[in-house]
């Protein structure tokens, strides 16, 4: 009777071993390369195209390369870029110079704006241009560098343009901007003051997702207010979205990597110990990269879950981690080098549903240029971004573990049994 006794009793502590080596090994992040910043600065700013295809990182000198280096070249000067989402064109804005440069750096065309150049935004095919100074002069410009359109109003801090639909969103000191293509104003914000720095646009343009100091909105493409919270306690320092703006992730002075869904509720938070500087997301939201200034990524799954994390050389600088679209790539800048790393083994990640955007929750009177007609709301709920409640540090749910890792397990269970006997 003992002796069957301690024969199950070494089955289900074999089985359990095997479920927890299966579950901490199940991903971990490689370094496929590693490029050292100048001796002028550290990077600042990276952006990745969707299929990892093209990397550029910023700061006192740019550095463009592919993920083979096959193309490979920067040592210029940019505060202000944006990657086309195929990764053939680079918009740089140097002084009161708007550049357009191709991947291999060679300059298409070139034009001046009357002050320095502050914000730039590109549709995802690259026809479409625009940028803002400093003096408050937006102009728009073709894909040959054709002039379509000017106009002056606040000074532009942040410009995004939507991935489909006839839509473009300023964040200003005194609030935010929608205009179309023609740069013909659809809404505009009445508050007097504005904090917002960062903008998100859902892929199929419905939403438009901002954030600064602590406080994060949603608004229809009209400029409907959906909601606007106080998310954090402290500073925002980075705010990154899924591309269907299902998922939002917070970084900041929080010490706290924070994931918001589409309706304004916290879904979990991470307690990092420290300042997160920087998050990416890939497309559906499965794989979220995080670091800051304890010097490590965090890679987490989209429930909130700790895949797994590396030590970085130095403090990880602010917005300067992305995501490819499938997660499998991530781009890292700390304040010594740019590092190339890619995810070994699958991240065991919850299913992601059918994602949708319902009308405004709480719809907020605002100043309208265009009127739009409402829409009953729906009622179907909306799917949970993880299944457990809200709380700082790792929680006590984990992702499943495949059972083939069970198999190893039962085997060396049945072996120690026929020993016993």
């Amino acid at each position: 009777m003992m002796t069957r006794f301690r024969c199950w009793l070494l089955v289900i502590s074999c089985i359990l071993a095997g479920c927890l080596v299966g579950a901490a090994g199940a991903a971990s992040l490689g370094t496929d390369w590693k490029e050292r910043a100048s001796e002028e600065g550290p990077f600042l700013g990276v952006m990745i195209t969707p299929d990892a295809s093209l990397v550029y990182a910023g700061g006192n000198e740019i550095y463009v390369r592919s993920w083979d280096r096959e193309i490979h070249w920067g040592s210029r000067p940019a505060r202000v870029a944006v990657l086309s989402y195929d990764g053939k064109r680079i918009i740089l804005g140097v002084g009161n110079k708007l550049s357009v440069l191709d991947n291999k750096g060679v300059e298409n065309w070139s034009r001046t704006m009357d002050g320095y150049v502050r914000a730039v935004a590109m549709s995802p095919n690259g026809s479409f241009i625009i940028s803002a100074d400093d003096k408050g002069n937006y102009i728009s410009w073709g894909k040959d560098g054709e002039f379509i359109v000017r106009l002056q109003n606040q000074t532009a801090n942040t410009i995004a343009y939507a991935p489909t639909g006839n839509l473009v969103v300023v964040a200003t000191d005194y609030g935010l901007r929608f205009y179309n293509r023609k740069l013909e104003l659809v809404w505009y914000d009445n508050r007097t003051e504005s904090r917002d720095q960062f903008i998100a646009i859902s892929g199929d343009g419905s939403t438009v997702i901002t954030a600064g100091g602590n406080e994060v909105a949603s608004y229809t493409r009209d400029g409907t207010l959906n909601w606007r919270r106080e998310i954090t306690k402290d500073p925002i320092i980075d705010m990154r979205c899924s591309f269907d703006c299902s998922a939002i992730i917070l970084a900041g002075q929080d010490k706290n990597v924070v994931a918001v869904d589409r309706y304004g509720n916290v879904r979990w938070k991470y307690d990092v110990g420290q300042w997160v500087q920087a998050v990416g997301v890939s497309r559906d939201a499965s794989v979220i990269a995080a670091g800051g200034i304890d010097r490590t990524v965090y890679v987490f799954d989209r429930s909130g879950n700790l895949i797994t994390k590396k030590k970085t050389d130095a403090i990880i600088q602010p917005r300067s981690i992305a995501v490819s679209s499938d997660g499998r790539r991530i781009v890292v800048a700390d304040q010594v080098n740019l590092y190339g790393f890619s995810m070994i083994g699958d991240p065991v990640a919850p299913d992601i549903p059918e994602t949708y955007t319902l009308p405004p929750l709480n719809p907020v009177e605002t100043t309208h240029i265009l009127t739009t007609a409402t829409t009953p709301p729906v009622t179907t709920p909306e799917p949970d971004l993880t299944s457990r409640t809200t709380g700082t540090g790792p929680a006590a749910t984990y992702a499943p573990v495949s059972p083939l890792l069970l198999i190893p397990a039962l085997g060396a269970a049945a072996f120690l049994c026929r020993r016993l006997r």
